[in-house]
């Protein structure tokens, strides 16, 4: 294949009888084997021409399916490189979405795997200015996938280049426009925070930006700041900013207003997935401070709002993840913990699919211990309390039911719920006396997913030095731990023991 019959294959395509017939024979002749650089670098030319075929999405498709393999035949660190990233940047620059996504998709498939902190010198034109701000101009793009493969490709790159004022200044002038960008601008400053306070800094310009957009009228637009401000006070030093810019303040005055909102049952999620992630490194400050708001969490559980069950759940298990809040929610909140899991407990079994495995996970991180406080006996008679209200008889029937479900992720989420239970010495005793449980945990041979067998063994394993066992099952149990996970029984084995 010569260049000259690259160059007729373009002239044939000015021909538009023929432009289909040609398309195919240049895909066709690009699917060989060995194909030279110059070859397809002469084809990236059709990013000039590919807008002429919009009328035909056939002919359309078979350019983008050329131009993918033109790339796939280049690389960024060949000797033309200069030149092969002015096409990088002229696809991200192109009207035509499919073009963009070309060159994202690309571009991703080399950084994907590299540490933004030690590219390799093969890809610093990367860095160039005029690259990082194409790819950041595809921020503002409506298709979504544009977006989504460009901020991936930017938590790669920005940190180095953020450093470049052109670089900061465009970043600056996207913060003006519309929400939607504004908010996509805020998610990857945030998620570079998120990385070490180095970044924290380096990005402080647009976070100062995401927390005054707090005070915002707009609903739509407040909830996406109180989800990413939720995910910006994860770590030590984006809880402590948050705390020095009162955000927290002013937060909380808004919940004290909350009933005169006429958008309240709109806003209370939002409230309550940040006060949840709050809730997980300061319980006190929550449950202390703000019991409007955990009453609101218990409403919105009883009310059964379908729309608002999953934050509520993953906040209620936030609350009662440490030690800490499981005691603070005993001691200020006793009888609504009653209350509400006793309703769990009897409206779990009518929630659709994925809301039983997202009560069963709340549940699960509510009665789950760490070791430290495995054997504190006020944890254990909190929880045991707690395990009562929801069942009503202290059996584990309620988990073993949900732990025979058909659907694999419900018998996982349950299995986690009981491998919490049996951290303590009264859920190790309740295994004991339900009947048919630890024959269950026993048995290999019904399960096909390992992920089951994997939580299987991880209960059996960890009630294996209890003594709420009678000795030939304790003789089992630690037979099965022995075994292992993927033991399989031998046919003589079984033929012996049936003899």
């Amino acid at each position: 294949m010569s260049e000259e019959w690259c160059i007729e294959q373009l002239a044939k395509l000015q021909i538009k009888e023929r432009r289909l017939d040609t398309l195919n024979e240049i895909r066709a002749t690009l699917s060989g084997p060995n194909q030279e650089v110059n070859v397809s670098a002469k084809f990236l030319a059709l990013l000039d021409s590919i807008d002429d075929y919009r009328d035909s999405p056939e002919q359309m498709n078979l350019t983008c399916d050329i131009l993918c393999m033109c790339m796939s035949n280049l690389d960024i660190d060949h000797t033309e490189k200069v030149s092969y990233c002015d096409y990088l940047e002229k696809c991200l620059q192109h009207k035509n979405d499919d073009v963009k996504v070309l060159a994202l998709n690309y571009i991703e498939q080399r950084v994907k795997d590299v540490n933004c902190n030690d590219l390799p010198v093969s890809m610093a034109n990367l860095y160039q200015s005029n690259m990082v701000i194409a790819l950041v101009n595809c921020l503002e793009c409506e298709e979504t996938k544009v977006a989504t493969v460009s901020t991936t490709i930017l938590l790669k790159l920005l940190p180095k280049a953020i450093n470049d004022n052109s670089i900061k200044c465009r970043l600056e002038q996207i913060l003006t426009g519309k929400d939607l960008i504004r908010c996509r601008v805020y998610e990857l400053a945030v998620k570079l925070s998120q990385t070490s306070v180095e970044n924290h800094e380096k990005f402080n310009f647009i976070l100062e930006k995401l927390v005054a957009d707090i005070d915002t009228d707009d609903i739509l637009l407040k909830l996406n700041i109180l989800g990413l401000i939720s995910d910006l006070a994860q770590t030590d030093y984006g809880h402590i900013y948050m705390e020095n810019k009162n955000v927290f303040t002013k937060v909380i005055r808004e919940i004290e207003l909350l009933d005169e909102n006429p958008f309240k049952t709109i806003l209370v999620p939002g409230y309550l997935k940040f006060f949840g992630h709050i809730a997980t490194m300061q319980p006190a400050k929550i449950i202390h401070g703000l019991s409007s708001m955990i009453n609101s969490l218990f409403d919105c559980i009883l009310d059964e709002n379908v729309s608002a069950l999953p934050v509520a759940f993953d906040t209620f298990g936030h609350l009662g993840r440490s030690a800490e809040g499981k005691i603070l929610l005993d001691e200020t909140h006793s009888a609504r913990m009653h209350e509400v899991l006793n309703d769990i407990g009897k409206s779990i079994h009518n929630l659709p699919t994925p809301l039983k495995v997202r009560a069963l996970n709340c549940l699960e991180i509510l009665f789950q211990c760490d070791q430290a406080n495995s054997s504190n006996n006020q944890i254990s008679s909190i929880t045991e309390q707690w395990f009562t209200s929801l069942t009503a008889n202290n059996q584990l029937a309620f988990v073993q039911e949900f732990c025979r479900n058909p659907f694999p992720e419900i018998k996982i989420a349950a299995l986690g719920l009981l491998r919490s239970i049996c951290s303590y010495s009264w859920g190790q005793r309740a295994l004991s006396n339900t009947a048919g449980l630890i024959e269950y945990l026993f048995d290999r041979n019904s399960e096909f997913d390992k992920d089951i067998l994997y939580e299987k063994y991880s209960i059996i394993k960890m009630v294996a030095n209890s003594t709420e066992f009678d000795e030939n099952t304790s003789q089992q149990i630690n037979q099965y731990v022995k075994d292992g996970v993927f033991y399989v029984q031998g046919i003589m084995e079984v033929a012996v023991e049936r003899s």
